[in-house]
């Protein structure tokens, strides 16, 4: 269990504080040092299945449940269920409590008699840490529509599965999921971006490389990306949200017609900084060379000498759609390339 405070639907955990084993998820007057408000816990583990057959799941406490990354109880559901073979599999889950004295516990029943998940049906398993220098992930959403935390699965191979997070980067809405690392000076950040199995889960649903002038959810920020349409086909896309409104320009739209169609991914995506200007380049194969999409040159200094630049994901839509926490991105061969100055002084 990895437990987060201060947590607030719209920033995300300011602090991990606490890291437990427990026996099983069944927690009465959740605290951390005596904090018993806003809190957010995530459990990592997995679950045996003594049988195969359909397995019900609920909860008390409004717990998100994942299974095999399949999510099954989310956004206050009382009853999600699922088939499972007999074995292990892996299993995340999520609680968040806001005010006053919090409790949760995480039952099954449908193939086993309904009770407390016990002891001997989980193994916790640690997950696999960041890799080295990204500080952080963390989910946003000034208009509070996705109350959970902002997901990132590291896999064997490095590779990482972002949930996308909130209604989407549009109008007066900033929901998203943000892995940053904080940038001083130019800065060469590069990501290969594939869509995971399920159009219906990833339709409009977008990923790409973000850069912000700070944490706070008002900062200066620029978005690029790609997005998937109705016809399985994608697009390359600019999104702008500058410190002094609250209203997302679609820089696509100002720059002239989105790039695309794509018909499939993986599909890479780089951003450079040079001085005030921030440059965004693709291609849609290994071998390719890059294409320039969308520049940005920040006239009026919004952007200091650090900023924090990273991998995002946003999505889309309303209702269960925007609530169900998916996994439908994966980011490999990320590379951050910092340029390193050099003052030759002559005596």
């Amino acid at each position: 269990g990895e437990w987060w405070t201060n947590y607030v639907a719209t920033t995300g955990g300011e602090a991990l504080a606490l890291v437990t084993t427990n026996a099983m998820i069944d927690i009465a007057n959740a605290s951390v040092g005596g904090v018993t408000e806003n809190l957010f816990i995530r459990w990592s583990g997995r679950l045996i299945a003594p049988f195969s057959g359909d397995y019900a799941f609920d909860a008390d406490g409004g717990i998100y449940l994942w299974i095999d990354g399949n999510p099954v109880l989310y956004h206050g559901a009382s009853r999600g269920t699922m088939n499972l073979t007999a074995g292990e599999h892996d299993v995340t889950a999520a609680w968040q409590h806001g005010d006053g004295m919090g409790s949760c516990r995480l039952y099954w029943g449908g193939s086993v008699g309904r009770a407390v998940i016990p002891a001997s049906q989980l193994v916790p398993v640690v997950p696999r840490a960041l890799p080295d220098g990204w500080t952080n992930a963390r989910s946003f959403d000034a208009d509070a529509e996705s109350p959970y935390f902002g997901n990132v699965t590291v896999n064997a191979d490095g590779s990482l599965d972002f949930a996308h997070g909130g209604r989407g980067i549009f109008s007066g809405a900033n929901g998203y999921n943000f892995l940053w690392q904080p940038v001083k000076g130019d800065f060469t950040l590069t990501a290969k971006m594939e869509s995971l199995p399920g159009a219906s889960q990833r339709l409009w649903r977008r990923a790409g490389l973000m850069v912000r002038s700070s944490l706070d959810t008002s900062a200066m920020m620029n978005v690029y990306g790609v997005y998937l349409d109705n016809d399985d086909r994608f697009y390359v896309q600019s999104r702008q949200k500058t410190a002094t409104s609250a209203n997302i320009v679609d820089q696509s739209a100002v720059a002239g017609a989105e790039i695309g169609p794509y018909a499939a991914t993986p599909i890479w995506v780089r951003l450079v900084r040079e001085g005030n200007r921030f440059t965004c380049k693709f291609k849609s194969s290994d071998s390719g060379g890059w294409h320039t999409a969308y520049e940005y040159e920040d006239v009026n200094g919004e952007y200091g000498k650090t900023v924090y630049a990273g991998l995002a994901t946003w999505g889309d839509g309303y209702g269960d759609d925007t609530y169900v926490p998916y996994y439908p991105w994966r980011f490999s061969d990320v590379r951050l390339n910092k340029k390193i100055g050099f003052t030759l002084i002559v005596k």
